[in-house]
This record gives C-alpha cells, structure tokens and sequence, in this order.
C-alpha cells in the first residue's frame, strides 16, 4: 500500500523518537493493514499507530493555505499597524484589517510596507471619524487586503473584516484543540474493531505548519 508523505514522515520521525530519545532498540515498525496504519513491535507486545494531520486547507485566491497560516498572516499584519499607528500617536478608533474574497497572494517582504503605509494614512485621514467605509490596501485579483473603521470608542486593530467575527489567537487554538478532538474520536471508531487484538493503539499527529505564538494547545 501506498503511504502519503505526512504518513512517512510521522513513521520515521516517531522510530527516531524512541531510539534515540527513549533509548528503545529492537524497535520494528511494519506497515498495517488500514486500519492500522503502522503496527509498532517492541519487546514481544505489538500496538496499532495511526497517523493524522489536524490542519484544515483553505481556498485562498489563487493558492491553497492551511487556515491556522491564514488568520496568522491576517493578525500579523493587523498588529504591525496597530504598533506603527500608536507609536506615531495618531491611533484613534477601532480599524478592521483583513482579508476578503480569499488570501492575497502578496510578498510580506516586498509588499508589506506599501500595504502597512496605507493602512497608516487611512488611520491618519479619518482620525476623527465616527465610521468610515472601508479601503482596498491591496488586490490580487479578486481577492484583496482592507481596512474599515468601525467606532471611535476604543483604540485599536482588529484582524477580520468589520461584521465578521475575527479568529482572535485564544479562539484559533480553540478551534484547534476541537480538530484535535475530532481526530481521537474518528482514530478511535476506525479501530475498535482491531483494539482487543494489540496491546495498545498510538495517535501521531502531524502538525507542519505555524499556529500562531501560543502555549495554550493541548
């Protein structure tokens, strides 16, 4: 049977694990028959491991990106502003910046600085404005980058789009920890059936991209 990458790449780094961290040796791990994945031998028991990835993919303009890399990149740029905005002094309301119509395929390197220049003259212009129609900072096609203003009560900048809740880091890790969930209880019913003939069943977790700064994951 054919493994997926994630699969591969789970087996082996787990068989380094033991080796090398757990000092085990005499280890085998043998490709299952789905269900299992893997069956792991080690010292005369036998346990079944399964393999699964918890990030979910997005449709984003014209490139696929894991949803957690989304909201990164979306809080990410609405916290630059936010920090130039009030070291300049001129921060004054609560602004909207995100994304719409999918993920703008845009270089943080080359192009962050026309988008966050933008935000900051928006942030400027309307100072004194209660509520304010929102802006194109950038557009890629029909996705686009956007700033709006929303009330002059409080002083900062929100990542999402104004009437759209955004995934704040706390709410991210929520959802994340939810997925994980999701996963045990699917790994579980998949393999109640072989779960009286092993001495125990293993979940690996592959989790390849970046979500966001948080020690909060379960």
């Amino acid at each position: 049977m054919s493994r997926s990458e994630s699969e591969e790449f789970c087996k082996d780094a787990f068989g380094e694990y033991l080796t090398n961290v757990l000092n085990l040796h005499g280890i085998e791990i043998v490709e299952g028959e789905d269900p299992p994945d893997y069956w792991l031998l080690c010292k005369g028991k036998k346990y079944a491991v399964e393999v699964t990835q918890i990030v979910e993919l997005v449709q984003g303009g014209r490139k696929t990106i894991p949803i957690p890399t989304y909201y990164d990149h979306e809080y990410r740029l609405a916290r630059n502003v936010e920090r130039e905005a009030r070291t300049e002094g001129y921060l004054r309301g609560k602004y909207y910046v995100g994304f719409k119509g999918g993920y703008p395929r845009y270089d943080p390197t080359r192009d962050q600085r026309q988008i966050v220049d933008a935000a900051l003259q928006y942030i400027r212009e309307n100072a004194a404005e209660e509520l304010v129609d929102e802006k194109i900072l950038f557009r890629d096609g029909r996705a686009r980058i956007v700033i709006s203003k929303n009330t002059n009560d409080e002083d900062y900048v929100v990542p999402g789009i104004k009437g759209v809740k955004g995934v704040w880091q706390e709410e991210l890790v929520d959802e994340v920890n939810e997925a994980l969930n999701d996963a045990i209880n699917i790994k579980q019913t998949k393999l109640e059936s072989i779960s009286q003939s092993c001495n125990g069943i293993l979940l690996l977790v592959r989790n390849k991209y970046v979500l966001m700064e948080s020690d909060d994951i379960q």
